[in-house]
This record gives structure tokens, C-alpha cells and sequence, in this order.
């Protein structure tokens, strides 16, 4: 007999990791975790304090295996779930770290008996012959790979908006709304053909580029071209389809019609592309087009306008655009795709702060309930459902999402806010494994590409965040913000400062006045900015010179929150005055942000945002224990909420909690946040007045700022 080897077992956090066993014990007993996950946590623990590369740990777990990254993310994030908070920290663009203290105990060894020497033999023998008959296996199943054919590449269609040949100059509008929904309807009626997004496709109006170069840019094998003339009653549309590889013409085809027949044209085109491209006949509509011509033309009017509408733009245009939805409703009261561009409309009225009226959220569900009889099978009118439910119930939404799909929902534009959903439960791998997809097929659609960027933000992704601003640069290259948002990107993973202060915008230093919603924007980024370059009095002078009350604003911290309502200027002011030292001018902004709260109506969605409101009122008028009374009310009340809102409230909490003399739960916060999904870049922990100048003399925070500082002095990025 012999003695194997000691067997090292690792105590941790209250867990008990036995490699040998394949063990995993915490506080409650044995923990459960996938194989792949054990193997993971035993390598990094292992190299406790490490920085263990992606590219390391996964040629750990899958030696000589080609695996997706999303594998190595599943692990990690099964370890998180059942180990929690505080034990693995994700070094942005590089790896993992496992920064929890580690005590090695050792196993008394377990004898083993000697194998006998005649039973080896008989292994080797065995051994030797599996081999062969590997080796054996592996060779017919190569050569019958290498006889088989080549499968096809996914049919990838970009249509090209439509040439305008109509001789009113009113009619322009007409090709435009066509060639949206002869899009939306190609998308809707032939899954499995890969359409690139009609937004995306605006970018190539009256491109001068070969065939073949656009669709080489767009990863396109055909390529859909058309013309549409409108004269009177008359309608002509001439299409016709091209290979993008060849620049051959495979079909084409004129469609002659009169106006009141052109409501049908969405489907017949649809149906053709489908046939020639798939070679089958797509099914028929589950509800019936629009009867009525001139209700049709206001919905395209409408439809157009809501295209090219954000957050920034004036209620009017919002209003001019639902007004165009009621006036094809009026016509054709059946006309289910009208009710739903409508609630949309109504809908992000609310969610960018437009208005809070009780009176449009029941006109919105009215709508939807119209839609959903009119047409209740209907993929749309599950994804509106979903969108209205977002963030009352993201679990319902996010059924709804998937019941569309099971309905053929493949369309890239509509499955954007599916990505929130799944951000907003928690599943984050699977939300950016969406995300990256509807980048590739969505590269022109501005308004989510800078979604996409907050979100590749949260996840700690900055080298995603970083392409996504430069897809959207390369289609407004002089956009000054695109290049201020990049520049600030770099700092907040590698703390280089001086790109972003050489890209600072100084049009926003100008006096906001009756300030606007876009002004809004620019003041909140002024805040940032001025705060992290130090210019504090700067800043004191610019919202010295806001001549409103609050900013219609989503955007809290580094989170898109919406429906909270307004940021109030004096909670800036207040923030401004604690770092300028002057603790009278912050009690009289205290005075300000009671005053605003008192005015506002509290709903589920924004109560805990009030209540930090209060707890900040609180700070600034010299009461700290109050302040951390209601900065812990405020997380209560996010407890059940969605993900994205409970980071917002942990980060404007420890705001409250840093200056109110709780140092270590401030800290405690930040080292989630930081490891966390979603969670704050490491800059903004280290760099933000608003955590480093209360916690300087904390030695908790000095040891997490020395920590991030050194991993970001090791992330490459440009």
C-alpha cells in the first residue's frame, strides 16, 4: 500500500471548496454548481488575487476546444449566483480576479492500493486499441464531412429606400411610408430571411456606391432596389432584386395600381421576395389591410414622423405625429396597426418626461386593448403588450416577447426593447448575446445605438461600448457628443482624462436659459464633467444660470432609469455647493428639492427616487442621520424592483451614506457595484468627487481605489 498526495481543500467566505470531492460547502450545507462552473471556481481560487485572463481560464475549462465567450460568462455567473457578492471581481477587457481572502487547509492523504502489474498490461492493451478505433472514427467522420455539401449562407436582403418619382412634392412622403412597410411586412411574413434594418438602410438614400460594395458593407447577399410613382389616383412601384455578390439581376417586377389597391401591396411584395428568395410562399396576413386610402396616408405621415422622433425633440412634434395616428383611426376605425402606433406614441410621451398624465396612460391601454381585439394573434400587438409592461412587470414582458417570437417575430427593430427586459431580470449574458446581434444587423439605427452603449457600459464591456461609438460616428462623424461620449468611455476603464477633457464640448457651457429637453441633456453631462475635471465653480455658475426648475431628464448617474420623472436643478446645485465647501448656499437648495417633491405625485415607479430626493434634502440641510434613515428607506423600496433600478439607487445612495458619515457602507456599495452586472465602471469609483472627497480618509476605500487604479492602468483600449 501507498499514500496519495495531501489534498488541498479551500475555506473561503464561509465556504468550503474540496477539489478532490468535487465539493462546494456555505453557511447552509452543500451547494449545487454545474461542472464547468467547479472547475472555474477551483482555477480561481487556486490563484487567489490573480488576474486570471479570459483566454487563460477558458483554455482551462475547454483545453483545445473552440468555445464561444458567452460559455466562460454562463460559468462565472453561475458561481455568482451561488457564492454572491464580493468573491469574484471581472477586470474590464481583460479577465477575473478572485478577491476574497483564502485560507489553504490540507486533507490527510486516502491510501490507494497498488495496482497489480498483469492488470496494467491489459489496460495499456485496451487503451491501445480504443485508439485505434478513435482514430478509426474520426476518419469516417471527416471523410464523410468532407463529401458532404457546404451548407448555404443566411439569405441577408438590404432594401434600398425607394427612388421618389411622384410629381407633387407632397406625395414624397408615399415612398417613404412605402418602402417602411413593404420592409416591415417582408420582415414580418418570411421568418428566416435576415433583413437589414430599415433605419440602417436610411443611411444608403441615393447612394452612389457599386452594387456589390454596399452589399459587401452590409453583409448582404441580395439586394432589393425600387421606384414608386404616385399621380393622382394612379400608383406604379417597380422593384427589382439583385444578387449582392454578382450585381445579377434574379427578378424584377411592376406593380400598376390604383390608389385605394396600394393597402394591399405590403403582402403581394412580401410574398414575392419570399418566393424567390425561399423558395416558398409565405402564409397569409392574420388581419386584414387598411379599406380606407386617406386613412392609410396619415398613418404613413405618422409612422414617418415617429421615425425620426427621440426624447430631444419638442411635445409638438410627438403631438403632430399622434395626431396623424387619430386621423387615420377617425377613417378606418379598424385599422389595428394605427391603435398601436398610437399607445407607442403615448406611451414614450410618459417615458421621456414628456408628461405624467393619468388621462394618456389610460388612453395608451385603451389602444392596446383595441389593437389586441381587432387583431389578437397578432406578433405586434404582444410586442406593444410587452412594451407597455416593461417596468411594472418584466417577467410578464418578456413572456409576451417570447409568444411573439413563437409567432414568427424576427423583425431587428422590434426585438430592441427585449433586450431591456433581460437586462432588467437580471439575465445579462443573454441580453448582450441579443445586443451584439442587433448591432450587427441594426448598425445605422443611432437612438438604440446609444442605448447600446449605456448597456455595454453596466456589463463592464467597454471594448462593445467603444465599437458601438464608433458605428454610430461612422455615420455622423461630426457629431460632437459622439466623440465627447467616446473620449469619456476611455477614461472611465482606463482613467485617462485627457481625451475627454481635449473632445468637451464647449457649447454647453453657453447660458441654458429657458432651457430645453436637448440643454437638459447637456446640463446633466455638464454636471459630470465639470464635477470629474475639478471645475467647480465652473459648474456653480453655469446652474447658477438655469432659469427652470427640473431638467426632463431620464438618465440618473450612469443608468437610463425612466419614468422618475424630472432631475430637480437644485439636487445639482446641492451636490455642487457640498464640494465647493459651502454649506449654506447647500441648505437653501435643500429648502428647493423639499419644495419640488411636495409637488410631485408619487407613483411605484419613481417613489424610490422621490425618497433619495429627500434623504439628499436631508444631507444638504446638515442631517446626516436622517439623510441615512431615508437613503435605507429608498433601498427598500427598490428590493422588488428590476436590476437597472436597484444599481441607480445603490449609486445615488452611496452618494447620501459617503457624506452622511457611512464611510463603510458607502464602500461596502461601491465594492458591489464595481463586480457587479450592472454595475459602475471602476473610474467612476475612484475618480468622482462625490465618492473620493468624503472617503479619503477611509481605509476600506483606499484600499478599493488602489485595487481599481491598478486594474485600469492594465486595460488597453483606443
Amino acid at each position: 500500500m501507498t499514500s496519495a498526495q495531501p489534498q488541498p481543500v479551500y475555506a473561503f467566505g464561509g465556504f468550503r471548496l474540496e477539489p478532490r470531492s468535487r465539493s462546494l460547502r456555505g453557511p447552509g450545507g452543500p451547494v449545487a454548481v454545474t461542472a464547468k462552473a467547479f472547475d472555474a471556481l477551483v482555477y480561481l481560487v487556486e490563484h487567489a488575487g490573480e488576474l486570471v485572463e479570459r483566454a487563460r481560464l477558458i483554455d482551462v475549462l475547454w483545453p483545445k476546444t473552440v468555445v464561444e465567450d458567452n460559455n466562460l460568462n454562463q460559468a462565472v455567473v453561475a458561481l455568482r449566483r451561488v457564492l454572491g457578492d464580493g468573491f469574484i471581481a471581472t477586470i474590464p477587457g481583460r479577465g477575473y480576479q478572485f478577491v476574497a481572502p483564502v485560507t489553504t487547509l490540507t486533507l490527510a492523504p486516502t491510501p490507494t492500493a497498488v495496482t497489480p502489474r498483469r492488470r496494467f498490461r491489459i489496460t495499456r492493451v485496451w487503451a491501445a486499441f480504443a485508439t485505434m478505433v478513435g482514430i478509426f472514427v474520426v476518419g469516417v467522420v471527416l471523410y464523410a464531412m468532407s463529401r458532404a455539401p457546404i451548407p448555404p449562407t443566411t439569405v441577408r436582403l438590404a432594401i434600398l429606400p425607394f427612388e421618389n418619382l411622384s410629381p407633387d412634392a407632397e406625395d414624397a412622403f408615399f415612398a417613404d411610408g412605402l418602402h417602411w412597410e413593404i420592409s416591415s411586412a417582408i420582415v414580418r411574413r418570411a421568418p428566416g430571411l435576415d433583413v437589414v434594418s430599415r433605419r440602417t438602410m436610411q443611411q444608403y438614400r441615393g447612394t452612389a456606391k457599386p452594387l456589390t460594395e454596399l452589399a459587401t458593407e452590409l453583409g448582404a447577399t441580395h439586394v432589393l432596389e425600387g421606384s414608386v410613382r404616385r399621380e393622382g389616383d394612379d400608383v406604379r412601384l417597380v422593384l427589382q432584386l439583385s444578387d449582392g455578390r454578382s450585381d445579377k439581376l434574379l427578378w424584377s417586377h411592376d406593380y400598376p395600381r390604383k390608389r385605394q389597391d396600394t393597402m394591399a401591396l405590403e403582402a403581394e411584395v412580401a410574398d414575392a421576395v419570399a418566393t424567390q428568395l425561399l423558395g416558398r410562399k409565405v402564409p397569409d396576413e392574420l388581419s386584414a389591410p387598411p379599406t380606407n386610402p386617406e386613412a392609410y396616408d396619415s398613418y404613413l405621415k405618422g409612422k414617418l414622423a415617429l421615425r425620426e422622433l427621440s426624447g430631444y425633440r419638442a411635445e409638438r412634434e410627438w403631438r403632430a405625429a399622434e395626431a396623424e395616428f387619430s386621423d387615420a383611426i377617425a377613417r378606418d376605425p379598424k385599422f389595428w396597426r394605427a391603435y398601436l402606433d398610437r399607445a407607442n406614441v403615448r406611451r414614450l410621451l410618459i417615458a421621456n418626461g414628456y408628461t405624467h398624465s393619468v388621462e394618456l396612460v389610460a388612453a395608451e391601454q385603451g389602444d392596446l386593448e383595441m389593437a389586441r381585439e381587432l387583431a389578437p394573434d397578432e406578433p405586434l400587438v404582444l410586442v406593444a403588450e410587452a412594451e407597455a409592461a416593461i417596468q411594472s412587470d418584466p417577467a410578464h414582458a418578456l413572456e409576451l416577447f417570447e409568444r411573439a417570437e413563437a409567432r414568427g417575430l424576427t423583425d431587428a427593430e422590434l426585438l430592441w426593447p427585449k433586450v431591456a427586459i433581460l437586462l432588467r431580470l437580471g439575465r445579462w449574458h443573454d441580453g448582450l448575446a441579443l445586443l451584439r446581434r442587433l448591432v450587427a444587423l441594426d448598425p445605422g439605427n443611432g437612438a438604440q445605438l446609444d442605448i447600446a452603449w449605456f448597456q455595454f457600459m453596466w456589463a463592464h464591456e467597454p471594448a462593445d461600448a467603444l465599437r458601438v461609438m464608433d458605428l454610430a460616428l461612422a455615420s455622423q462623424p461630426g457629431d460632437k457628443h459622439l466623440r465627447w461620449q467616446r473620449a469619456q468611455t476611455l477614461f472611465l476603464f482606463t482613467g485617462d482624462i485627457e481625451p475627454w477633457e481635449a473632445n468637451d464640448d464647449a457649447d454647453v457651457t453657453a447660458a441654458p436659459g429657458a432651457i430645453t429637453f436637448e440643454e437638459g441633456a447637456a446640463a446633466i453631462a455638464f454636471f459630470k464633467s465639470r464635477r470629474f475635471f475639478g471645475r467647480y465653480a465652473e459648474l456653480r455658475r453655469y446652474l447658477d444660470a438655469v432659469r427652470v426648475e427640473a431638467l426632463r431628464n431620464v438618465l440618473i448617474g450612469h443608468f437610463v432609469v425612466p419614468s422618475v420623472g424630472e432631475t430637480p436643478v437644485a439636487e445639482l446645485r446641492g451636490w455642487t455647493d457640498l464640494l465647493l465647501g459651502e454649506p449654506d448656499a447647500a441648505r437653501n437648495d435643500a429648502e428647493a428639492i423639499r419644495s419640488y417633491v411636495d409637488r410631485r405625485a408619487a407613483s411605484d415607479n419613481n417613489r424610490w427616487y422621490l425618497t433619495l430626493l429627500l434623504a439628499e434634502a436631508e444631507l444638504f440641510d446638515g442631517e446626516p442621520e436622517r439623510a441615512m434613515e431615508l437613503a435605507h428607506e429608498a433601498l427598500a423600496l427598490t428590493q422588488s424592483r428590476d436590476a437597472i433600478v436597484r444599481a441607480a439607487a445603490r449609486q445615488q445612495a452611496a452618494y447620501v451614506l459617503a457624506w452622511a458619515g457611512a464611510g463603510d457602507e458607502a464602500v461596502a456599495i461601491l465594492e458591489y457595484l464595481v463586480g457587479a452586472t450592472p454595475g459602475l465602471p471602476p473610474a467612476v469609483v475612484t475618480r468622482d468627487p462625490l465618492y473620493a472627497q468624503p472617503l479619503a480618509g477611509n481605509e476600506r476605500y483606499q484600499a478599493l481605489a488602489k485595487m481599481l487604479e491598478s486594474q485600469m492602468a492594465a486595460v488597453e483600449l483606443e
